[in-house]
């Protein structure tokens, strides 16, 4: 793959094009569980069984259950996603501080997207999760995109975070919504 964007000083470390018919293990690993701890460089929160590669895109599918992390600080982050919008999905891109929260004084989460119950926004959210015994989560909402209607919304988009010393931006396709 050719990237043809990519800022002055800034390098690629990693990307997927999903041209193999199955997940690479090494550049992902799964968990089925938000308070799980992947072992790999990548998360997906779902289970083989929710996951194919067609076309050479990565499709996930929420089901319902009976019942990894990559290290940077600084950089951007994005994804070309094709996600629901409406009740009652919740697609969303977002990263967290390494390592099990029981085990932290706190949990930082950036939510680059999420995607509640409306037909035609997408919310970024700054968390900071603290210990259950403290009872205490601190969240700083950062704005939302809004598409110019609902069949907008639910075609391909980039959704990026570049995160520097100075500032976060939250954008969909190059337009900035967000700075931190």
């Amino acid at each position: 793959m050719v990237f043809d964007n990519v800022p002055d000083g800034y390098n690629i470390v990693w990307y997927d094009d999903f041209t193999s018919s199955e997940l690479d293990n090494k550049k992902w690993c799964q968990f089925t569980g938000m308070s799980g701890t992947a072992n790999g460089d990548h998360s997906v929160t779902a289970g083989e069984h929710n996951l194919s590669i067609k076309n050479d895109e990565l499709v996930m599918s929420a089901k319902r259950e009976a019942d990894g992390t990559y290290t940077f600080k600084y950089g951007i982050l994005e994804m070309r996603a094709k996600v629901p919008y409406g009740k009652p999905a919740w697609p969303s891109l977002w990263t967290r501080s390494y390592g099990p929260l029981q085990k932290a004084r706190y949990m930082t989460e950036l939510d680059i997207f999420e995607v509640f119950a409306k037909d035609d926004e997408a919310a970024s959210t700054i968390h900071k999760w603290y210990p259950p015994e403290c009872n205490c989560h601190v969240q700083k909402n950062c704005g939302a995109y809004r598409f110019a209607s609902k069949e907008d919304a639910v075609k391909y988009h980039i959704y990026a975070m570049n995160w520097t010393p100075e500032k976060i931006e939250f954008s969909v396709d190059g337009n900035i919504y967000y700075v931190c």
